[in-house]
């Protein structure tokens, strides 16, 4: 994860502190995640009632001791988590200045021990099916406006066997990864109609 100067400057992929943080920075009190403003000195919580947040239910079946995925893409902030209790993912768009969350979506068809890792692109999330397997796939799309999946099956490669990080800047259109200790990118093609998906 990489410290931007303020919530505006990470939707913006502005001002990259290129410092990398081995965990999500979470409250010591709750266990929530928390965003540190580094120009204000304060810490916002993102507060997701009922949101697993400790014990072995992780956010994905190959990141241990990770429970929330924050993402940015054209349409503002993303947060992927799941609740207590529950196999499959779930999604929040957040409010860039509160960090409330302005809507929640249920992915009952895509259970989290299933996923590698994660990442949202012009509002569709996309899912690969390993982030410690070299040679793996990305297997699913799921559109949170249309509330649409659709099945993908593009092949992916974690050459160094543990993209514990994925994520999308939509400056530059390109997914980064952290692939055990090396910093990667892969350029992207993007292709939309209303009924298939396409990412190259």
């Amino acid at each position: 994860m990489f410290l931007y100067c303020s919530v505006e400057a990470l939707l913006k992929r502005e001002k990259l502190v290129r410092t990398f943080i081995s965990r999500f920075h979470s409250s010591a009190e709750s266990g929530y995640p928390a965003v540190f403003d580094l120009e204000t000195n304060q810490t916002k919580e993102l507060t997701i009632e009922g949101a697993s947040f400790t014990g072995s239910s992780y956010l994905y079946a190959d990141n241990p001791e990770n429970y929330f995925d924050l993402e940015v893409d054209e349409n503002g902030l993303w947060l992927i988590f799941k609740y207590k209790n529950v196999e499959h993912l779930s999604v929040a768009r957040l409010h860039p200045k509160t960090l409330q969350a302005l809507r929640v979506w249920n992915l009952t068809q895509l259970n989290a021990r299933t996923v590698g890792n994660a990442w949202i692109t012009c509002g569709i999330l996309y899912a690969i099916r390993s982030s410690r397997a070299q040679n793996t796939n990305m297997f699913v799309a799921y559109d949170l406006y249309r509330r649409k999946y659709a099945s993908v099956d593009m092949p992916w490669t974690n050459p160094y066997g543990n993209a514990n990080m994925v994520s999308y800047n939509p400056i530059d259109r390109k997914i980064y990864t952290y692939d055990n200790g090396h910093l990667m990118t892969i350029p992207l093609l993007l292709s939309f109609d209303t009924d298939h998906y396409s990412i190259s």
